[in-house]
């Protein structure tokens, strides 16, 4: 961006997540922005892509953790908490709309419902003892929901596999 038009559109400092710039001007007084000379060699397209990459990244670590943030809770569950013990007491929820689960390594189960009528959310219950579910003895459950008209499916989703992958 050159000096005058920053001048004139200081605002973009709010607009953008990455600036770049050939004015030295501009890159002394604020910072965030990343100094390219006029006239641009393959060096310096490397650096560039180099920079841009690392920004990239950690804005997406930013967005990750924040939807992490607002998405996951983590529950302690004793039998104190649910005399009855079972999935269905635990879980807590109904089971209409589209229900489906998975068990993984020898003690854990995420079980997923997609219906409208919810929130979306992810709970992962950590079980003081364990409860039987298909025959398998399970210690912690990762119980996700989805409310298809709220969220980006893929973004949503992308976050549960991450929880998921913490687990195994």
């Amino acid at each position: 961006m050159p000096a005058y038009q920053f001048q004139r559109q200081a605002d973009v400092l709010d607009k953008y997540d990455m600036l770049i710039t050939t004015e030295q001007e501009i890159l002394l007084k604020y910072q965030g922005f990343f100094l390219i000379p006029p006239i641009i060699g393959r060096e310096d397209i490397k650096l560039l892509y180099r920079y841009l990459s690392q920004r990239f990244d950690d804005m997406t670590s930013e967005v990750r953790k924040r939807k992490r943030e607002n998405f996951v809770k983590e529950i302690r569950v004793s039998k104190n908490t649910f005399p009855d013990w079972n999935m269905d007491t635990i879980i807590g929820r109904s089971h209409d709309g589209q229900m489906s689960y998975h068990t993984f390594d020898q003690d854990k189960v995420y079980i997923c419902r997609i219906a409208s009528d919810q929130e979306s959310a992810v709970f992962i219950y950590k079980l003081d003892e364990t409860v039987l579910f298909l025959r398998k003895r399970m210690k912690k459950m990762v119980y996700v929901s989805y409310c298809p008209g709220n969220q980006d499916a893929f973004v949503f989703f992308d976050m549960v596999s991450d929880v998921l992958n913490e687990m195994i």
